[in-house]
């Protein structure tokens, strides 16, 4: 695990060994994850980690989440990591605007295909800004002596192929785009999805493996009770 400690937050970045195995392993299983030629959150294609033929990707980041909580200092054992959404940014020239995933405790970004004319960056914003002692200070360039982690706003890292970035849900992020706004052109070959970046993104919940007596967290599923 390579250590980003930025705003102060960590964001964790690993290299997959398997990547060239798991890309051909994509190509084959891809297209019936696409519908009408776009697969993403907005077309309901959610569930990537459902899909037996890409266990072996997932698996890895479970292990990467693991070691994700045992460098914070927790015991991972504590817990159970439920990926709970996943889907695909297959992109020429589109952009995402500044957003987080708060509504989960972890997120990642897998990058499957990462041509070398696509160089477009994600970026990690410092939203709360705890080191800035007031209003616009750091905004005010010209007295900063060096861009440091703990003084950035915005802190950014160039895509590579086999690469996985995770970090807390709630921090925001953005990646650069040179078109505009618009999607781009639909898929329809793995001749055309080859001519994209393609990453995988998704969300991971942390619940309690077992039942205990705290105020704070998420209790085991099956301590749930479930009401339609």
């Amino acid at each position: 695990m390579i250590k980003h400690e930025l705003f102060p937050t960590l964001v964790g970045e690993w290299n997959y060994d398997d990547a060239s195995k798991f890309k051909q392993t994509f190509y084959d299983n891809a297209l019936k994850h696409f519908t009408d030629g776009y697969s993403m959150e907005t077309t309901g294609n959610v569930n990537l980690h459902l899909d037996p033929a890409f266990s072996p990707l997932f698996n890895n980041i479970a292990s990467c989440a693991k070691e994700y909580l045992k460098t914070l200092g927790h015991n991972p054992d504590a817990y159970r990591f439920n990926i709970i959404k996943t889907w695909l940014n297959v992109t020429k020239e589109f952009h995402t605007p500044v957003h987080n995933h708060a509504d989960a405790h972890l997120s990642f970004v897998y990058y499957v295909n990462a041509p070398e004319s696509m160089t477009k960056p994600i970026n990690f914003v410092n939203h709360d800004k705890p080191n800035c002692l007031f209003h616009g200070m750091t905004n005010a360039q010209d007295d900063i002596l060096e861009l440091t982690p703990y003084n950035s706003d915005v802190w950014f890292f160039v895509p590579e192929e086999g690469k996985t970035f995770m970090f807390p849900g709630k921090l925001y992020h953005f990646t650069n785009g040179h078109g505009n706004g618009q999607p781009d052109d639909p898929v329809n070959s793995i001749d055309d999805l080859k001519k994209y970046r393609i990453a995988i993104a998704g969300d991971i919940l942390l619940t309690y493996r077992e039942r205990v007596g705290r105020a704070y967290g998420i209790m085991p599923v099956e301590n749930w009770k479930t009401y339609e």
